[in-house]
């Protein structure tokens, strides 16, 4: 009588290990091992996502900030030139004005002052009658529908 080895069926290997499963069953990974897998992609592509939308914001903001700066300067600039010129506009008027009163200075200059000021509250009224008159198209607009049209008790 011969001594046989035990006999095993294909699924299992031959090395006499017993304690794995068979072949047709093997695990292809870990659920939670993969789902922690993702999990760490994902949370990597979030925090790249971030630092992308942080530099871009931080980018725009100097962007806007350049931008505004270069405004305020530009106004400035504008304003001081106005003012500049009508400065010396106003004093060829005054030297117009004290050869038209025979050489008096001080008429020349209190007639371009006059002037000046003359000047100042005409852009102003002028400024302030557009005004009223878009803020009063506005209202006709909002609560009567038509701007054409008046409001009946005015």
């Amino acid at each position: 009588m011969s001594e046989q080895a035990p006999s095993t069926s294909g699924a299992f290997s031959t090395d006499g290990d017993t304690s794995r499963k068979p072949a047709d069953t093997e695990p292809v990974s870990d659920p939670l091992e993969s789902a922690v897998t993702s999990l760490t992609e994902i949370a990597g592509s979030l925090q790249k996502l971030l630092s992308v939308q942080v530099a871009r914001t931080r980018v725009e903001f100097r962007e806007k900030t350049f931008r505004a700066l270069a405004w305020v300067v530009l106004s400035i600039l504008l304003l001081a030139l106005t003012a500049v010129a009508s400065l010396y506009l106003l004093r060829g008027l005054a030297g117009m004005f004290s050869q038209l009163f025979g050489g008096l200075t001080w008429a020349g200059d209190l007639a371009a002052g006059a002037t000046g000021l003359f000047l100042a509250m005409m852009v102003g009224l002028v400024a302030r009658g557009r005004l009223r008159r878009k803020n009063l198209r506005r209202m006709r607009e909002k609560f009567h529908g038509d701007s054409r049209t008046p409001p009946e008790a005015e």
